[in-house]
């Protein structure tokens, strides 16, 4: 990422930034260091990946956000989108699962009648 930094920004030299962090740099010129490159360079580093990431990946243009809503839907006459591929999905309702409540069951207690005798 330094690399990338020193090549594509104007504000920013590797050399200077070793020996900032070195603090070889003298308290005068430290003006010279204001750029965010210097003061934040792990969140300048995560910005630059993000917005590559984003060029590639993300959907960027309006013409593609509005391809991506209007994929798999058919235009009504009065210009509404309705989607084909599940009509049915605004008129679904939720049914909340039915749970039968499990009675616990004692385990009977069996009684035996003993006389003295078999004691």
């Amino acid at each position: 990422m330094e690399l990338h930094a020193d090549t594509y920004s104007k504000a920013f030299n590797l050399a200077d930034y070793k020996k900032l962090q070195a603090g070889q740099i003298p308290t005068k010129d430290m003006w010279k260091y204001s750029s965010f490159w210097y003061k934040n360079f792990d969140g300048m580093a995560f910005k630059t990946v993000l917005r590559q990431l984003l060029s590639k990946w993300g959907i960027l243009s309006i013409d593609m956000q509005e391809a991506f809503t209007k994929d798999m839907t058919v235009m009504k006459e009065n210009g509404d989108y309705e989607y084909v591929d599940n009509p049915n999905v605004e008129e679904a309702q939720y049914e909340e699962p039915k749970v039968e409540e499990q009675k616990e069951e004692t385990p009977k207690k069996t009684t035996k009648k003993v006389s003295l005798d078999e004691i």
